[in-house]
């Protein structure tokens, strides 16, 4: 029993460093976007004259929107949820955050989303 404690506090610590790791070379720390700026984002995008004009990317009249650095999933699944004729593609560089919010929502993931585990020095220049 005293080796499994042992064991799960290396792994703990081993995890932690390499989130801290991330976030120190990266100056980025994960935060929670407030409910209220992700139903302003999500009001915006339904309703905006911006798109009027543009050809849909999605073949159900939607768009692609990408959330760079997307953190723990908060603000990118609740995009999903509120938008779900656009595509959500996150893009997060933290393994430790990419798996947590990767794993977030394992039971009810919605189908418009996609999240990548990359800095996005590494993502392709045409999309």
């Amino acid at each position: 029993m005293k080796t499994l404690l042992i064991l799960t506090l290396i792994i703990f610590v081993i995890l932690w460093g390499i989130k801290e790791y991330y976030q120190l070379t990266r100056n980025l720390s994960p935060n929670s976007a407030p409910y209220i700026i992700t139903e302003s984002i999500a009001e915006f995008l339904k309703t905006s004259d911006h798109w009027s004009g543009t050809k849909p990317q999605n073949a159900d009249g939607g768009y692609r929107i990408f959330i760079i650095n997307s953190g723990w999933g908060g603000l990118f699944y609740r995009l999903a949820e509120l938008c779900p004729q656009w595509t959500i593609i996150g893009i997060e560089a933290n393994p430790i955050v990419w798996f947590v919010s990767q794993n977030f929502s394992i039971f009810k993931k919605p189908k418009n989303v996609k999240l990548y585990l990359r800095g996005i020095e590494h993502w392709p220049r045409e999309d």
